[in-house]
């Protein structure tokens, strides 16, 4: 366990996938073309496959944060449940008027999307 923010936030994710592998939950290429996304998420995702690999990536989160304050934020939650969470969302009817015209997620909708995914304990 780490005091650090963002490391602390990776290995919640890292355990996240681990559980979903072991339960046998659909990969990412399962998951279909982008094109056939309802929404077009707007991440970076960072593999440091050298030596140093989990220094690397604490470094540059750091960097990224500090670089970035008010344009990023730690997600905890995996792709797949966000998605299903986004899916939900849209059938009720709870994201009308927070998509940008290009079908992302408005900033203004991650703090929904972030107490639902928490509620359903993703």
């Amino acid at each position: 366990m780490t005091d650090d923010p963002y490391l602390h936030e990776l290995e919640v994710e890292v355990d996240a996938d681990i559980r979903m592998n072991a339960a046998g939950t659909p990969g990412e290429d399962e998951l279909g073309s982008p094109d056939e996304w309802l929404l077009d998420p707007v991440e970076v995702e960072v593999e440091a496959v050298g030596a140093g690999g989990l220094e690397i990536v604490q470094t540059l989160l750091g960097a990224l944060a500090a670089a970035f304050p008010d344009d990023l934020r730690p997600w905890p939650y995996g792709k797949l449940a966000t998605g299903r969470a986004v899916e939900r969302l849209l059938a009720e009817g709870r994201l009308a008027g927070l998509l940008d015209p290009t079908g992302r997620i408005s900033p203004s909708a991650h703090d929904g999307l972030a107490e639902l995914l928490a509620q359903d304990g993703a």
